[in-house]
């Protein structure tokens, strides 16, 4: 037997086997090749052996990465983006077909032209519009009505309101230089 025979015959196995099974996975119709399996160029032959280590111009670079593989740092085009609108969602600034237009009577300040609406009287007070106190209302035109709304008695004033008061401004209290 050749001593050289039973040694390229050990090179020549491997390099079988590995080629069989690639030969085998493409057929199942898979396109990934397990690494350990892809015949190394560096295995010597005696077939067409140059005596040097030179790669083969048709291997692929295991190193080189797949043109069909995902980049994993892309966004996925069926994603759905989180800042989006919900095409579904209602529009907070839309008005309800439902609703009534505004007016007043309502119970709601909702027009332009309201000071007030029912009981909404827009948290004022008679003291935040310059009384002393009362009760602030609302007029049927949505306006404030201030004729609850008080104002204590001083001198100066020009009404005899105190007992202490014979006159006050302007008026005399019914009273002229005759009398």
């Amino acid at each position: 037997m050749n001593p050289h025979a039973s040694r390229s015959s050990l090179r020549v196995g491997p390099i079988l086997l590995a080629l069989s099974l690639i030969f085998t996975l493409a057929a199942c119709g898979t396109d990934d090749v397990p690494a350990d399996t892809t015949p190394d160029a560096d295995i010597e032959t005696d077939a067409g052996d140059t005596g040097t280590d030179a790669e083969d111009p048709d291997a692929e670079d295991p190193d080189a990465e797949d043109p069909d593989a995902e980049d994993p740092d892309a966004e996925d085009p069926d994603a759905e983006d989180p800042d989006a609108e919900d095409p579904d969602a209602e529009d907070p600034d839309a008005e309800d077909p439902d609703a009534e237009d505004p007016f007043c009577g309502d119970d709601l300040i909702n027009a332009d032209d309201e000071e007030c609406d029912g009981d909404d009287l827009a948290t004022e007070t008679c003291e935040t519009l310059g009384f002393d106190g009362g009760e602030l209302g609302c007029s049927d035109t949505c306006g404030f009505d201030t004729s609850a709304c008080t104002i204590d008695p001083i001198c100066g004033d020009d009404a005899v309101n105190q007992t202490s008061e014979s006159c006050d401004g302007t008026d005399l209290a019914g009273e002229t230089c005759i009398t």
